[in-house]
């Protein structure tokens, strides 16, 4: 059992540490490049990982009032056979992954759309002069 702890401890202190590691760096090179062109930084370290944790903890918090909401109308009295109310709670955090999956999967990056852009762009020109 310790040994299963530790490995899963591993896992869990990297998914704390990384993101607040990749904000910072972010964070630090935007103010390091505000100071080589002579800008001034708006970029508020407070402020981006106060909206990280609020990201963070929205959803959780959320989670948490559906789940009471649909065991206060699915649950039946205790020691009543038949509950399925924990059945019901897993059916909707599927329901929702699927949806973030689906939401997360029509996010674009700034970079690619760009290039998905020029590429739609250049296989129109090289269509129109194909049929010249």
């Amino acid at each position: 059992a310790t040994i299963l702890s530790g490995v899963v401890g591993l896992s869990w202190a990297l998914s704390l540490w990384a993101p607040f590691a990749l904000i910072s760096a972010e964070i630090s090179k935007r103010d390091a490049m505000a100071r080589r062109t002579g800008g001034v930084n708006d970029d508020q370290a407070g402020v981006v990982l106060g909206l990280h944790n609020v990201a963070i903890s929205a959803p959780q918090i959320l989670a948490t009032l559906v789940s009471s909401a649909i065991f206060r109308i699915a649950q039946k009295p205790r020691g009543e056979p038949g509950d399925d109310s924990v059945g019901w709670v897993m059916r909707f955090g599927g329901v929702a992954a699927l949806a973030a999956a689906y939401m997360t999967s029509r996010l674009k990056e700034e970079g690619r759309e760009k290039e998905e852009q020029g590429k739609e762009s250049g296989n129109e020109e090289r269509r129109g002069s194909d049929a010249v």
